[in-house]
């Protein structure tokens, strides 16, 4: 059996643009982000120079195993300023996605539901869904509850 490690999940908003700063998206959107970068800043640990900006507002919550509390948490965050994204809808240059990712080393059922109001809200700020899954559980070493 693997080292005992728990499951992780984490959510974020994320908004990319070749032409709009991160700062110009502070002030459109109404809310400072978590973590940014600029077109032709190097990449965290590497050698690669961004080719776009980046503005990512995350759910606020540590690593835990439920991805709707991340959901939720990063909706609640995000609503009250629905409306200002707007500006943002036909920009072509301008990618906005709603970003999950869960690495599973224990639990290999998770489940993604996404209710109405979640998509409705998606919908309205022009954001595509992306979920990225990490399974490192082998079959048969899962733990059972």
């Amino acid at each position: 059996m693997r080292e005992n490690r728990r499951d992780e999940v984490y959510a974020q908003l994320e908004i990319f643009s070749k032409h709009i700063t991160p700062t110009q998206l502070d002030s459109i959107i109404g809310i400072k982000c978590d973590r940014s970068w600029q077109m032709g800043d190097l990449r965290e640990g590497t050698i690669i120079r961004e080719k776009q900006n980046g503005w990512i507002l995350s759910s606020g919550l540590p690593p835990s195993p439920l991805l709707r509390d991340h959901v939720d948490a990063l909706v609640t965050r995000i609503s009250p300023f629905v409306n200002n994204f707007k500006p943002l809808l036909n920009d072509v240059d301008v990618l906005i996605q709603f970003a999950c990712v869960v690495y599973i080393y224990s639990d290999p059922s998770h489940g993604f539901h996404f209710d109405k109001a979640t998509i409705s809200i998606l919908h309205e700020i022009g954001a595509c869904l992306d979920i990225d899954l990490y399974n490192f559980v082998r079959l048969g070493e899962a733990e059972v509850k």
